[in-house]
């Protein structure tokens, strides 16, 4: 069963979830673009892939980086993140699971973490701010 129970918020900025929210439940807006960043080594020969998910919630954008600032390739071995941009998908009153799994590049069934949320699908900003008549 999955853990805390956390609402991000539409807003300006986009939202983001770390290592910290595996196995958490998150309530977000329809259409609502998250950032996923998860820790990783880029030259281990280990990649995290979307496993469940696609094609609900969209991958839009994916990069490496090193902590704190993403897009940016490590060298040397250091620590860093791989990111992910996701659009959660637009159908509110539904709960649906995002993992990503931390998998040798080129293996189908080996893999060393697992990372998964749940998605509550609330609906968007515009459809609650609007006025009750």
């Amino acid at each position: 069963m999955l853990g805390t129970m956390i609402q991000v918020l539409p807003g300006p900025s986009i939202p983001v979830l770390s290592d910290t929210q595996n196995d958490a439940t998150i309530g977000v807006a329809a259409g609502q673009v998250l950032e996923v960043r998860l820790s990783s080594r880029p030259d281990s020969g280990y990649a995290w892939q979307a496993v469940q998910g696609p094609p609900a919630v969209a991958v839009i954008r994916q990069g490496y980086g090193p902590a704190p600032g993403p897009y940016l390739k490590t060298r040397g071995g250091l620590p860093g993140q791989q990111v992910f941009d996701v659009r959660v998908p637009a159908t509110p009153g539904r709960t649906v699971a995002l993992a990503f799994a931390y998998k040798p590049v080129g293996r189908r069934l080996a893999f060393a973490r697992v990372w998964r949320i749940r998605l509550s699908i609330r609906p968007g900003a515009a459809s609650l701010s609007a006025p009750r008549r």
